[in-house]
């Protein structure tokens, strides 16, 4: 026969609770899609340079044992 344990519930130690806008304007919505397209452009030449950094300081590794500082800064 097996034993049922009896598990104490406690209450979480965090609550969240948050109150929502009962109607959101269409206005500043467009406006903050609007925003979010320099970030972007931003963004992704970011990463396009940390890709081409990162393939060069690969080969700099392989042969000089050692990441230059520039790189391993960047």
């Amino acid at each position: 026969m097996a034993q049922q344990m009896a598990i104490e519930e406690k209450p979480y130690p965090i609550s969240v609770s948050a109150e929502y806008p009962e109607k959101m304007s269409r206005l500043t919505t467009f406006f903050r899609l609007l925003l979010v397209i320099p970030h972007i452009v931003v963004l992704y030449f970011v990463a396009l340079a940390a890709i081409v950094v990162t393939f060069i300081s690969w080969f700099a590794v392989l042969f000089t044992g050692r990441i230059p500082k520039g790189m391993f800064n960047f």
